[in-house]
């Protein structure tokens, strides 16, 4: 997780600045992706063995065709990222990272299906009482747009990159 969220952020960064640092930014992305697609393959190939109750028994993958899919995207993913690096491409790192942690994390919850807690405790038990649903979802329906807007005008301010020579004032 340190590793992905550092060159998440190395991504972004790259987006964001120009010159020496972005130059840098480059050979950090460079190097931290051949870490990241190292540990979410191992994590994606030994968390389904450790999580079956049976997983002294041997590796099985319940969910074999949908892993396979996930794992090919992910692959997929980081070539074009590590592409993406060597092509000094400023945009594409941090949106085919994003597809890289969406997929990661789709896939956790796909190998963990049906439990939310690995087997103790299954969506069905943990969902809430009708009417604090509803009051959720009206709560969501409230709050939601303004969330939205206030995440669009703050990209909106803090849009553009950030110059060596610019004074900054907002």
């Amino acid at each position: 997780l340190v590793i992905g969220y550092s060159l998440l952020g190395s991504a972004r960064l790259i987006k964001k600045t120009t010159g020496n640092l972005q130059t840098q930014l480059f050979g950090i992305s460079s190097k931290l992706q051949w870490f990241l697609l190292v540990a979410i393959l191992f994590v994606g190939f030994y968390s389904p063995e450790t999580s079956s109750p049976d997983y002294i028994s041997g590796f099985k993958l319940d969910y074999s065709p949908f892993m396979v899919l996930f794992t090919i995207v992910i692959i997929l993913l980081m070539g074009l990222h590590a592409l993406a690096i060597k092509k000094r491409i400023e945009q594409l790192p941090f949106m085919t990272l994003i597809g890289v942690f969406l997929m990661a994390y789709i896939a956790f919850v796909i190998s963990n299906l049906p439990y939310l807690v690995p087997h103790q405790i299954t969506f069905m038990q943990a969902k809430a009482d009708d009417g604090a649903l509803m009051i959720m979802l009206y709560g969501v329906a409230v709050l939601l747009p303004l969330l939205l807007f206030y995440t669009a005008y703050a990209y909106h301010i803090f849009g553009g990159k950030v110059q060596d020579h610019e004074k900054i004032s907002y």
